[in-house]
């Protein structure tokens, strides 16, 4: 996750570079376009890996230690956290991504969130938790 938020705001250092004009001055530059972006991604990509291998190295100092276990949750939570539309709306999502995205638990709960938080959503709301309770029963019962 520390390695996903860095490189996120590592791009949306681009955004706020735009909004205050810096950006403008970046472009000027006696170089390429191609190279500006190279070089931003790589700046980013570089704080990520220091940001993570510094997490990674402070978990084993207080005796973290890795285990193939950890694998299959995270082969798991990151497909349903792209999928959940929590990232991007599900109007953007082409129609198969749409289709599988509904499969996903964690999209009504993120899509009942926003529509409380921010008045839009893709479901009711009523639907969002009809949906987070039959899951969450169908779970329960399987336990």
């Amino acid at each position: 996750m520390s390695l996903l938020f860095s490189s996120t705001f590592g791009g949306l250092s681009v955004l706020w570079d735009r909004e205050f004009g810096f950006l403008k001055e970046i472009m000027v530059a006696p170089v390429s376009r191609v190279s500006i972006v190279l070089g931003r991604i790589a700046g980013g990509i570089t704080t990520a890996l220091i940001q993570g291998l510094f997490i990674l190295a402070i978990s084993f100092l207080i005796g973290f230690r890795l285990s193939s276990l950890l694998v299959l949750p995270l082969a798991l939570i990151f497909p349903l956290f792209f999928l959940s539309g929590a990232l991007y709306p599900l109007e953007n999502f082409p129609v198969w991504l749409r289709v599988l995205s509904s499969l996903d638990p964690l999209t009504y709960g993120i899509d009942g969130l926003r529509a409380i938080m921010i008045g839009q959503s893709s479901y009711p709301v009523v639907f969002n938790i009809g949906i987070m309770v039959a899951y969450f029963f169908e779970k329960s019962e399987s336990v």
